[in-house]
């Protein structure tokens, strides 16, 4: 590898965006994918300027394949090391060819302390690889063929991803025609609510803001402390650790981020069990008189834009939830919505588990032609596979 990159150490500018390496293996402005489930740093010490056609590596996610060209100017954290290729490499396909090992186990497999994940892939590691790769004229034409592949894969997965969320905003609708009835704005002020149909409660008065016992957890010390405990952020799992701060069933608001702006993704969130949350989002237990699940489908369907503040960080402050209006029937009626809401949505939800399995098979195609073709394996002219024995197989590429 060290006749292949030349590491390369620029000072930053401190009006830079940061860019961050991805597991998807993009390279990006942070801004351009999302900024939830990061810890801000107060002092940016030690960061690096970073240009755009750099091979940018991951130093605790390389394993999972954070290693990618970045498409941005801007600035990196000290976990990242950056590089440029020497005559002898086309940088788009080191970076697929080193993704392909972080894929099959290798990389992780270079760590040398007794904790997984505890030991970084560091430039030094990296340099001292040794890997089979063709003259670079065939590395661009690997490289071309897979930037178009992985382009198509990634429309795929990005249309895939926008029907589970109308099918989600679809099961919400079924939940608010339950609600809905002519004639409430007067009373409760809720128009998808009804006259009648229960009290208007504060939801301060209804949980318990556990706030207080969240603690984030930065990429390093998360990487020092793998486990199978999930770490939440606002709106998803983020990670996995090896402890947990809660263990019971909850519910979660995301409180910022940009999962927050898009009013098409969804930043509730009813948890079970062992967890970790961190500082992005509320975390609140509900008293015997509300489901957790009624809760946070009533919540999904309350205009979350009256609740942001902020104008360069929207932020949902914990003083506005719990001045949210809740209306909440007895106990009975609520598992009645909740049964009727998945009798309706049953459908949906078969649809929704087969996009996942689909894609699924998108990630799993996109790691495989990345493996045949930076391997030899797929010729990129004939687009089929070569066999590698009297047994191997072809398929149409």
């Amino acid at each position: 590898m060290k006749t292949l990159l030349t590491r390369v150490r620029r000072p930053a500018d401190d009006n830079d965006e940061i860019v961050t390496a991805f597991r998807d293996g993009q390279v990006t402005l942070r801004s351009n994918r999302r900024s939830d489930g990061f810890t801000m740093a107060e002092k940016e010490i030690g960061y690096q300027g970073v240009l755009q056609g750099d091979l940018v590596v991951h130093s605790m996610d390389g394993f999972a394949g954070a290693i990618g060209v970045s498409d941005s100017n801007g600035k990196v954290s000290p976990v990242v090391h950056c590089y440029v290729s020497t005559s002898r490499a086309d940088a788009r396909f080191v970076a697929y060819l080193l993704r392909s090992l972080a894929h099959s186990g290798y990389i992780s497999a270079l760590a040398k302390g007794i904790r997984e994940r505890s030991t970084s892939f560091d430039p030094q590691t990296l340099m001292e690889l040794s890997v089979v790769v063709p003259e670079v004229t065939e590395q661009a034409r690997i490289a071309d063929y897979l930037d178009e592949q992985m382009a198509d894969i990634s429309q795929l997965l990005e249309k895939q991803s926008q029907l589970s969320v109308l099918l989600r905003s679809r099961a919400r609708h079924y939940l608010q025609l339950s609600f809905r009835a002519s004639g409430a704005i007067e009373e409760t002020g809720l128009p998808w609510i009804p006259v009648g149909f229960g009290q208007v409660i504060p939801l301060k008065y209804l949980v318990t803001c556990l706030d207080f016992a969240r603690v984030p957890l930065n990429a390093t010390e998360r990487a020092k402390r793998v486990g199978s405990v999930p770490y939440y952020g606002a709106s998803s799992v983020v990670d996995h650790v090896d402890d947990y701060l809660f263990d019971e069933e909850l519910v979660l608001v995301g409180e910022d981020g940009a999962a927050l702006e898009n009013l098409d993704s969804d930043v509730v969130q009813v948890i079970h069990g062992k967890s970790w949350v961190n500082n992005h989002a509320h975390v609140l237990r509900t008293s015997h008189h509300i489901r957790p699940r009624y809760l946070a489908e009533y919540l999904r369907n309350v205009d979350r834009v009256t609740l942001i503040t902020g104008a360069t960080r929207p932020k949902i402050t914990q003083d506005a939830l719990m001045q949210v209006p809740v209306v909440l029937p007895e106990i009975e009626v609520q598992d009645l919505i909740l049964n009727e809401f998945d009798e309706v949505s049953r459908d949906d939800i078969k649809v929704l588990r087969a996009v996942n399995e689909l894609q699924q098979l998108l990630v799993e195609r996109r790691h495989g032609l990345v493996a045949a073709a930076v391997t030899g394996q797929l010729d990129v002219m004939l687009r089929e596979v070569v066999p590698d024995s009297a047994d191997g197989w072809a398929a149409d590429g």
